[in-house]
């Protein structure tokens, strides 16, 4: 499917000069081969970057999940699910299911609200150079370390900073965002939003923008308003990419490891910001527990494909 896009991209790009070729009579298969080079060029390094980062390090961890084994050690000794079993039973396994709860209730709905309302916001501005910057500012956050930004909402969210001090003044209460178990979830959603919603934006307005100006003429006509418009047309119209961008905010969760690490100190208080990355990382470079560590990387992987499959069902339809 990317590839399929990317070469529809570039042959539109290149319209003309395969039209020429066409009148000319000669070298359109030489044409469509080069195009077709040209997107596999561009989308080589992705798919290299996936097989070395993700396909096979997942790959060889599957069978180090039913082994005890350490790093510190040459034996390893075939434990079966032990690893998976024993991981279900722990407490850790049970506050990490109820963060990926919490925090889903604050991150989805937040993201997906903001995401949209930025590509509408800017699919409507005609000036492209203001467009551009827009984009260029929108797409920033995402490429930002999560040490940097964690940093910087550490000391938005202090006791010190006048938004605790003004939600304080208010409430008449003291406010921990940090040390307090039943809000630290909200802060850590709202960086993560500031993070992810810019990229989500573009997304969806690569979506938007290509729907053509007719259908929303007609609609007018009709007497649509703009929310009939946007739940009639662009919102059927633009359903692929939004299922993309839902399955995104959905298994955020399971990537999150940074943010808890530089605010909370590992996943505190009393587990409240624990997640699945920070029991991997406990297991492997703290008790040195390959396996076990293998083991909940596993479930950890196998469950956001799980939501994955259920999210395109649910949500994803033809249009």
């Amino acid at each position: 499917m990317v590839l399929e896009n990317t070469i529809n991209g570039l042959k539109e790009k290149y319209g003309k000069y395969l039209k020429n070729v066409a009148v000319t009579g000669g070298g359109k298969g030489k044409g469509v081969k080069k195009i077709t080079l040209i997107a596999w060029g561009i989308i080589l390094p992705y798919i290299l970057w996936n097989i070395v980062f993700w396909i096979y390090p997942n790959v060889v961890s599957i069978p180090i999940a039913f082994f005890e084994t350490s790093l510190i050690s040459a034996k390893a000794v075939f434990v079966g699910l032990d690893n998976f079993l024993d991981f279900f039973k722990r407490e850790e396994f049970r506050m990490i299911m109820y963060n990926m709860f919490r925090f889903g209730i604050i991150y989805i709905p937040l993201s997906l609200i903001i995401s949209m309302v930025l590509a509408l916001m800017l699919n409507s501005v005609k000036n492209v150079a203001l467009k551009s910057f827009l984009v260029i500012s929108y797409f920033l956050p995402n490429l930002t370390a999560g040490v940097a930004y964690s940093v910087i909402f550490q000391k938005l969210f202090s006791p010190h900073s006048f938004i605790t001090k003004t939600i304080s003044s208010i409430t008449g209460t003291d406010i921990g965002w940090f040390t307090d178990a039943n809000i630290v979830l909200i802060p850590m959603a709202i960086m993560i939003v500031w993070k992810s919603s810019g990229y989500y934006a573009l997304l969806l307005l690569a979506n938007i923008s290509s729907i053509p100006d007719s259908y929303h003429e007609a609609a007018v006509i009709d007497g649509a308003g703009p929310f009939t418009r946007f739940w009639k047309i662009t919102l059927p119209m633009i359903n692929p990419t939004f299922v993309i961008v839902v399955i995104f905010a959905v298994t955020t969760f399971f990537a999150i490891f940074a943010e808890p690490l530089m605010l909370t100190g590992g996943g505190g208080p009393m587990l409240a910001s624990y997640t699945f990355r920070m029991e991997t990382f406990h297991q492997i470079y703290d008790r040195m527990a390959i396996g076990y560590g293998a083991a909940v990387s596993l479930v950890a992987g196998v469950m956001s494909y799980a939501l994955v499959l259920l999210i395109k069902k649910i949500v994803g339809k033809e249009v």
